[in-house]
């Protein structure tokens, strides 16, 4: 039996696929009878974390900025250290909390796996890159989230045999109790219904990278054909007012609902009759993995993870980023086949509780945890 260990996760500012992998790791990790500390930046709050374990973990507030700054990382760093006596390993959570990760590390002499979660640039002659090369070799184990994370970060380091893949996963009894067929529209936190009866759903940030300009475009090629097709588009970002300001000139403005941030997105999936994930880079998609969870097929960009979370042809299809007639394409071909799209969907769900379960990624991170302890 493996013994309890003591883990603080270092969080950077984020939102997403991060927060939501945290979410899962540390309610899967008490489970396991760990204990976990959480150093986040400020204004991180306790009811980010589900109740059931609201409580059984300690959340401390440290200066973790967006950007580099010298004298807040080297705060937060200090701090980080003085909390890492007490426990048995330190994990970082994206490129920031690594950078500021391995300076506690030299302060403290703790173990430190860094997992990152998303692609990283090519490295370049820039303080950036030169952050990133330090972070890396002070690292015990790097974890990517897929395949394509990995050899994105090869291009720092010399010698990768500390880097290993562990996908994203989800809860799949969680993602089963939310989904409620006979739940409407407005029950699952929408403010209206839906009038069509064709959903085509897509959930995220609103960022520039996250391809959703792209999403729009192909819809208004869709538009004239089928008309009555409804395009859903869930989350907030810095790309919402412009995303909006798209709508009317493409005549979508009774065809694009964008209702925010959205608790339930699995169920509202489900709702759905497909989910498009348009991104122009992505690490894994953990969007991906909760419309296939929810028994959806998908048509997602095929770039970086979501080349290897989507099986194309079989779970759903892929199309070239930033491509919109393609990704109309798809979407058409898929909407006009109500036999295939189920089967995908069918096939989405088992590949999803065959590789890609919360648990399964818990049980590969617990022996990460264990290799860089015993490297210490």
């Amino acid at each position: 039996m493996i013994q309890p260990i003591r883990i603080l996760q270092i969080v950077r500012p984020s939102q997403g696929g991060i927060r939501s992998h945290l979410r899962l790791l540390c309610r899967e990790l008490l489970h396991f009878g760990h204990t976990i500390h959480i150093v986040a930046p400020l204004g991180f709050r306790l009811e980010d974390i589900p109740g059931s374990i609201s409580g059984e973990i300690s959340i401390h507030s440290a200066s973790i900025l967006s950007k580099p700054n010298v004298i807040s990382d080297l705060r937060a760093a200090l701090k980080i250290a003085r909390i890492a006596k007490e426990v048995d390993v330190m994990h970082a959570h994206g490129v920031r909390a690594a950078w500021i990760g391995a300076m506690a590390c030299q302060l403290c002499a703790k173990p430190l796996v860094f997992t990152a979660h998303n692609l990283c640039p090519p490295p370049r002659r820039d303080f950036s890159s030169k952050l990133i090369r330090w972070a890396l070799h002070q690292c015990d184990e790097v974890i990517g989230v897929s395949n394509a994370v990995i050899t994105s970060l090869r291009s720092y380091v010399s010698d990768g045999s500390n880097f290993r893949v562990i996908a994203n996963g989800v809860d799949l009894q969680e993602i089963d109790a939310m989904i409620d067929v006979n739940s409407s529209w407005t029950q699952l936190g929408m403010k209206f219904e839906p009038q069509s009866t064709m959903i085509i759903a897509a959930a995220g940030r609103l960022e520039p990278e996250k391809g959703y300009d792209y999403l729009l475009h192909a819809a208004s090629l869709i538009h004239p054909m089928y008309p009555e097709v409804t395009f859903l588009i869930m989350g907030d970002g810095s790309e919402k007012n412009g995303l909006s300001g798209l709508i009317p000139g493409y005549g979508l403005t009774q065809n694009v609902l964008m209702p925010g941030r959205m608790r339930n997105i699995p169920a509202l999936f489900a709702k759905s009759q497909l989910v498009v994930v348009p991104s122009i880079t992505e690490g894994q998609g953990i969007t991906a993995l909760e419309a296939m969870a929810a028994r959806r097929c998908v048509v997602a960009s095929d770039t970086g993870g979501l080349s290897e979370t989507i099986e194309d042809g079989v779970t759903g299809v892929l199309t070239p980023p930033g491509d919109p007639h393609a990704m109309a394409d798809a979407i058409v071909r898929l909407i006009t086949n109500d036999e295939l799209r189920d089967r995908m969907g069918k096939s989405g769900r088992l590949r999803v509780e065959r590789y890609y379960t919360s648990r399964m990624m818990t049980v590969d991170t617990e022996s990460v945890y264990q290799s860089a302890i015993s490297k210490a």
